[in-house]
């Protein structure tokens, strides 16, 4: 397999530190190898986002990306060879997954008592962004909205009608969903040979303020942001490995300036209003 270098970072958005309605961070992300499968070594990168309305979606997503990275490696460690293509190949390996992860959920859910979908809708609402490395193919999938970049192409993937996404959890409770359930399982968005993937990102839809945020100056610097190509084409980010959250905190500090003239204090907000989660990689060249 090629060799990628990954960095990785989560962040609070400012409207979560709002007074009177600070809430924790609802992005979450985790990295899972798996050593020896027919596959070779495989890397399972994941970031997730709780539903903003749910009273404590930060659980779901904190604990969905680990328990997808570890249905995904069981059925990675499983997989036999196979004249299937990639893209069928890995479908059956996500879809089997996600029904994992779905019964692990139900279980969850039902030994925490109190209603069902109260529980359902208030802990376990989350949207999922992935990639699968492997030694041959490189997958990026999603069930939710979020962004995923491949060799510099950009994939935004929408919410559904209404600005909500679909949640996987939805599966688990009664909604006209149910009655298409091709809709509530994971896309794939690209199916690339690991020999041609330079790089890629993928992160949670709070990155959508940082893509606008990049022709504006840092809070009380003369810096500007700067694209979203810079956390691949940087080398600071993969020599040191909070590097990455160091750079979202700064793009996120406030900054409190005096006004002589006015005599009064002028404070300039962050740019990163909702939470962010990312990953980045990218290959290694001898």
């Amino acid at each position: 397999m090629a060799l990628f270098q990954l960095a990785s970072a989560s962040l609070l958005g400012l409207d979560h530190r709002l007074p009177l309605k600070e809430k924790n961070g609802q992005d979450a992300l985790w990295i899972h190898p798996v050593p020896i499968s027919i596959f070779g070594n495989v890397q399972i990168c994941l970031v997730a986002d709780g539903c903003g309305s749910g009273a404590h979606s930060e659980v779901g997503a904190k604990l969905g990306v680990r328990l997808l990275a570890s249905a995904i490696a069981r059925q990675i460690e499983r997989a036999r060879e196979s004249e299937e293509s990639p893209r069928h190949q890995f479908d059956r390996i996500l879809e089997a997954a996600r029904q994992d992860v779905l019964a692990r959920l139900r279980v969850l859910a039902q030994d925490l008592g109190g209603s069902f979908s109260s529980t359902i809708n208030e802990y376990f609402l989350f949207t999922m962004i992935g990639a699968i490395l492997t030694d041959s193919h490189s997958v990026f999938f999603s069930r939710g909205d979020g962004l995923v970049v491949v060799n510099g192409e950009e994939i935004w993937v929408e919410p559904e009608d209404d600005n909500v996404p679909v949640y996987m959890s939805y599966a688990l409770v009664e909604t006209s969903l149910k009655k298409r359930p091709h809709e509530l399982a994971f896309q794939i968005h690209r199916v690339v040979s690991t020999d041609q993937l330079d790089h890629f990102l993928i992160g949670t839809d709070g990155l959508r303020f940082l893509k606008g945020a990049a022709s504006l100056r840092l809070p009380g610097k003369e810096d500007l942001v700067g694209p979203l190509c810079a956390f691949w084409e940087d080398d600071r980010y993969f020599r040191n490995h909070d590097a990455l959250r160091r750079r979202l905190s700064l793009i996120n500090r406030p900054h409190v300036q005096p006004d002589w003239d006015g005599q009064r204090l002028v404070t300039h907000q962050g740019h990163l209003k909702d939470d962010i989660a990312l990953i980045v990689g990218r290959r290694i060249h001898e």
